[in-house]
This record gives C-alpha cells, structure tokens and sequence, in this order.
C-alpha cells in the first residue's frame, strides 16, 4: 500500500516499540525510503553491535535464519555470498531442505512456484532483479529487469530507491554484451546514469567510461554494455522530479480488442488510466511503421467509478499490414505507450 499509494504509516506499521515484526517483513521491503527515514534504521543497520538487551536484538537472530535480511540492512556481501550458498547447497538451520545443486529440476525444470512450496530463491532474485514476485507478493517488488542479455552474466542490486539506482554487473561469457535493464520502482524523473568499471568489487566506479541524462519512469529501458568479464557498475542518480505518471491516461489495445472480418478490422479501444484520453487514432501498419489506413478515436474519460471507457473503430484491411496502433504519433502522454501496438493475425485468417 505504500508503494501505491504513498502513504509511510503502512511501513511504519511493521515495526511496534522497538520490536522487529519478521513474519510481516518481506526482504526485499528494506529498500523502501521510508525504513530509512526512520530514527531507529541506524541500530538496524548496526545491528551486528546489538546487546541482548538492545531494541531490535531480534533481528540477530533473524538475520542467523535469513542471510538475505542481513545483507539488505547493512549491505555487507558476506550475507548476500550466505544465502546465495544456501540456496545453492540447501544448508539453511531452518529450512532444511536442498537447494538447486541437489534438486535442480524441482527448482529449474518443474517451477513448483505455488503456496506452501517455498524454494530457496529469494536470494538470486534479490540479487538480480532487487526484489521478488511471489505468493502474498502480487504488487512488483522488483527493481529492474533484464532484456538482450541471454544469461550468462551475473547482477547484483547494490542499492534501490524511488530516487537512485546502483547495480553491478559482470560478463561471465568472455566476449562484449550488449543489453539494457528495465527501471520498475524510480520515480518519473530525468537521471543521471553513470557507468564504469569495478576492478576491486568495493561497489564504486573505478573510472567513469560513460556519463548521460535520460528522462526515465517506471517501465523504461537503460541500454548497458558489459565487457569481457570485467565488472561494470550502473548508478542512476535523479536530478530533477517529474509528475508522476500514476496520473495520466492510458490507453491501451490488446489481441483481443483486435478483430479481422473479412476486409474490415475492428479494434477496441481502452482508457486504463486515471485521467481524460483526448480524441486521438488508429491506425494500421506496415512492416516500416507507416500508416496505411487510420480512424479517429473518440475522447475517453478515465475510469474512475471502475467501469470500463471503450470505443470501437472499423478500418478497410490492406494486404500489406502487419500490426494496429492507438496514438501512433504518440501525441497523449501517457502512463505507457507499451500497450499501444497490437500484431495482426495472419492474413487469410480471420479472428471473429
């Protein structure tokens, strides 16, 4: 609910007079600002010094049990190296059973992902991704996302907040990689991303090799380029705030909004956003992107009574068109364009 909606108590909540609420404290929530803001995260992050007699001297005892909650307070990688060798090994004090190097296929092969079945993965996800979707988890808890990279490389999230980003990556192929990570949790805001290599592993950038401003917001791209298996650090630093894109229209078409009978196309068009979509189009597409026939979309108000706001447009078919699109001109700014394009089906086959 914080992330949602903002509001600090749901996080404060999880922590009563001093006392550290484990079975309501995911790992991955230690990121969010507002443990961090308050008066107590100091002795948490201490938390090795703790006296029995101290407040939180739980989170010991939790940490023994959960390497992971370790390395998230106080960003010491031996923890992170602890629980990623349980995960390997399955030699958790608690939770007994095998990891991936005993059990492969169950983790790898018959993704037994489901309630009551917990596999030792938190911690492989935390590293690569900063967080985890799971059971209870439904709302993303994940930093980033990687895309172009087709493994063999390995990540870590080495910090995470609304406002700045630091990840570290490695080729382990021996040859240059191109790819790009996926920002899930920054704020919309224009960044400064700064990249360069880590030769000592102390979590800094040795030498700046690449310096740029981009304007990012949840969903957006950072392209990275990892060289022969030398580890490169990604900071993200916001320099300005922008509006939040949780404001704005959405409009959106998906494969089953999109209709082929006979020579006509029928698409339906959603507003999924949380304000007025202005009178926009569209269109179909060829193989280039250019525009080969196109129909004006109608205003759409916001759905804010949770009842949906649609319009449906008819367009001739043409032999050549590969894909529709609303707002092809991307002229309404909006929460995403990346529910704007549709493939259409093959020719020849229609979709009633």
């Amino acid at each position: 609910m914080y992330t949602v909606g903002g509001d600090e108590g749901y996080v404060r909540s999880l922590v009563d007079d001093g006392k550290w609420r484990r079975d309501n404290v995911l790992p991955s929530q230690l990121w969010l600002g507002p443990w961090r803001s308050q008066d107590y995260w100091p002795k948490l992050a201490d938390f090795e010094n703790l006296k029995a007699k101290d407040s939180f001297a739980r989170v010991k005892q939790v940490v023994k049990h959960y390497p992971l909650t370790g390395w998230l307070l106080s960003r010491d990688k031996k923890y992170m190296v602890e629980a990623l060798e349980r995960t390997l090994w399955g030699n958790s004090p608690k939770h007994g059973m095998g990891g991936y190097e005993k059990f492969p296929y169950m983790y790898m092969g018959a993704e037994q992902f489901t309630d009551r079945i917990f596999l030792l993965d938190e911690p492989i996800a935390t590293a690569y991704l900063g967080g985890l979707q799971a059971r209870n988890r439904q709302f993303p808890g994940f930093q980033v996302s990687w895309e172009g990279l087709d493994g063999d490389f390995a990540a870590l999230v080495l910090d995470a907040s609304p406002s700045r980003l630091k990840i570290a990556a490695v080729d382990l192929r021996g040859e240059p990689r191109e790819g790009s990570f996926r920002v899930w949790q920054l704020e919309h805001g224009e960044y400064e991303i700064t990249a360069g290599p880590d030769a000592d592993d102390d979590g800094e950038v040795d030498a700046v090799v690449a310096r740029k401003t981009m304007e990012l917001a949840r969903m957006d791209a950072v392209p990275v380029s990892l060289r022969p298996r030398k580890q490169m650090i990604y900071e993200l630093r916001q320099v300005k705030r922008l509006d939040s894109i949780f404001t704005r229209p959405d409009l959106a078409i998906g494969p089953d909004d999109v209709a082929v009978q006979g020579n006509a196309v029928r698409v339906t068009v959603h507003n999924i956003g949380a304000a007025h979509a202005a009178e926009t189009e569209v269109a179909l597409l060829d193989a280039a992107g250019k525009t080969l026939a196109a129909a004006r979309v109608e205003a759409l108000e916001a759905p804010l009574d949770f009842q949906p706001r649609t319009a449906t447009v008819e367009l001739p078919r043409t032999a050549d068109a590969v894909a529709v699109a609303v707002d092809p001109a991307n002229a309404i700014r909006e929460l995403t364009e990346r529910n704007n394009r549709v493939s259409l089906p093959v020719a020849g086959r229609d979709s009633r």
